[in-house]
């Protein structure tokens, strides 16, 4: 809990990462301010592309997404499970909310943590472009991303069921598994643009 816990905050000129608007906002958002930011250029636009991209989610999960923006009020809560079998949806909740942390020590680690800290306004609005038609998805019938996600459960699950053994809390052993493979993917979408010559699996 910060200083500005529960209150609302305008920041306005903070469109330069070295102004004292942007460090403004970072110390507002450490001590767990919600933040509403604007610029009278277009470089917080341009910071906003470039910094906090939002990841495609699975196609099964924009399609629960969009069910849970139907029901009204939104329960945030109701984020978490869907969250707990999509590494994306999990990342995109923690890059947005640490988007403005200065240090570890504020940051958010998991998925319940991150929907508390976004609340339901931003969250809302967060969901509704994740799961909006014209947003990109990943499809159904992507095999290497089905199997990546598959993993990704997996660890999950065994990282929740081994976490006291070893020190830690459940839920942040199950994020941490579940983040795991999101490197991976990334290795996966080089791999496909190379030329392999065909012959036996590579080791």
């Amino acid at each position: 809990m910060g200083r500005f816990d529960g209150c609302v905050a305008l920041v306005t000129g903070a469109g330069s990462p070295t102004g004292i608007g942007f460090a403004t906002a970072q110390v507002l958002g450490r001590d767990a301010a919600m933040l509403a930011i604007a610029s009278t250029t277009d470089r917080i636009r341009d910071r906003m592309v470039g910094n906090v991209a939002m990841h495609p989610v699975h196609e099964d999960t924009a399609q629960l997404l969009q069910e849970l923006l139907k029901k009204r009020p939104m329960n945030p809560e109701g984020v978490v499970p869907i969250a707990a079998l999509d590494p994306y949806l999990t990342l995109d909740l923690l890059i947005l909310a640490n988007a403005l942390s200065i240090d570890r020590d504020n940051s958010v680690g998991t998925a319940p943590d991150a929907v508390h800290r976004l609340g339901a306004r931003t969250l809302t609005v967060l969901i509704d472009r994740l799961s909006a038609p014209d947003f990109p998805r990943i499809p159904e019938g992507d095999g290497a991303a089905l199997a990546l996600r598959r993993a990704s459960v997996a660890a999950a699950i065994a990282g929740g069921k081994y976490a006291e053994r070893y020190g830690m809390e459940r839920e942040r052993a199950y994020t941490l598994g579940l983040l795991h493979t999101v490197a991976y993917a990334e290795l996966f979408d080089i791999v496909r643009d190379m030329d392999f010559p065909a012959g036996p699996f590579r080791a």
